[in-house]
């Protein structure tokens, strides 16, 4: 695996990703010990659980989708996955930690809640991968659901598993720049379903409002670009990190 001195160097070789700009903002140093010196991060407790999640969800909206029918509001099917989809990534060597059934079947209990205020829309996509360019660079993103109702009006919906307060706007603005460039859409709804607390939370992307959104973006590309140092940002998530070991300040 190739390791970069730089991470201008990082994003013309390989890409730009949300996870890659919000792990720089969380720590500089971890950024760089991740990205550019390739130094393995093992997944936490709480992302491993999230993936539990979302493969399960994933898997049940691409069983509503290849049935050709609408969103549904019967999530029955739901709860039966949570045993073999564990095992399943357990035996993949995705999931390290012991999950119990409750807290999971909790988060699905709030996607349960929260898919019927999405009725009666189709599905264009699950876990949707997009490789893009902006201004020369290259994006990936993945998107967890695109909808689609019968006026052609798109909507977006990125499902979370921890707290509103820690979601960056970015995130789901960005999975919105395919959408604009695949489709004729002049505005697109965005949504963080916040599973854990039965919430959502709403924004709307207009076409008009890309360049200026892509103009931000670049310019905190540019901004991670221009530092030489990647200085550690002390956190109560040092607890939680998966390069500790390696930081200056571990």
């Amino acid at each position: 695996m190739k390791k970069y001195n730089t991470s201008k160097e990082l994003f013309r070789s390989e890409y730009v990703s949300y996870s890659r700009l919000s792990s720089y903002e969380t720590c500089p140093q971890k950024f760089k010990l991740t990205y550019l010196d390739k130094i393995p991060c093992p997944v936490g407790r709480a992302g491993q659980l999230g993936s539990v999640v979302h493969t399960i969800i994933a898997k049940y909206l691409e069983d509503v989708r290849s049935s050709n029918s609408l969103v549904e509001t019967d999530t029955s099917d739901l709860y039966e996955s949570t045993i073999p989809t564990c095992k399943e990534l357990r035996e993949a060597g995705e999931l390290t930690y012991f999950l119990n059934e409750y807290e999971i079947e909790n988060l699905l209990d709030g996607f349960a809640k929260l898919l019927p205020r999405v009725d009666s829309q189709s599905i264009v996509g699950v876990e949707v991968e997009s490789n893009f360019e902006i201004q020369g660079y290259q994006f990936k993103t993945i998107t967890d659901l695109i909808l689609c109702n019968a006026n052609g009006k798109f909507t977006i919906i990125d499902f979370k598993t921890g707290k509103p307060e820690y979601v960056d706007d970015l995130q789901i603005q960005l999975y919105s720049i395919p959408l604009f460039e695949k489709s004729s859409a002049s505005e697109i709804e965005l949504i963080y379903a916040f599973l854990r607390y039965g919430e959502l939370k709403r924004l709307r992307m207009t076409c008009k409002s890309v360049t200026n959104f892509s103009d931000k973006l670049i310019d905190r590309v540019r901004l991670i670009e221009a530092d030489k140092t990647f200085f550690p940002e002390p956190s109560f998530l040092c607890d939680f990190c998966g390069v500790r070991e390696h930081c200056h300040e571990g």
